[in-house]
């Protein structure tokens, strides 16, 4: 909602995660219309987060297969491979 307000000049800046908005920005086809500070105005360590109450099944067998699967990607560059492509 908030790069749509940006890209009808609603609003002039837009704080987001870099890796995130770029991603999309190429995905939709508005990557040449957007620019960004080259330096963040702050940066924190980013968590996936995953509620305990949920009721879905096999959370714990979820969250296991997703941490393999960064690891893997890690591992034979997959995630270099997608912020060299997308990223800053």
């Amino acid at each position: 909602m908030q790069i749509s307000k940006l890209l009808r000049g609603r609003i002039d800046l837009v704080p987001l995660s870099t890796d995130t908005a770029f991603y999309t920005a190429e995905k939709e086809g508005y990557r040449n219309k957007i620019s960004y500070l080259p330096k963040p105005i702050k940066s924190e360590p980013y968590y996936n987060t995953i509620v305990k109450k949920s009721h879905y099944p096999n959370l714990m067998g979820l969250i296991q297969k997703y941490d393999e699967i960064i690891k893997q990607m890690k591992k034979n560059g997959t995630l270099q491979s997608i912020e060299d492509k997308f990223g800053k």
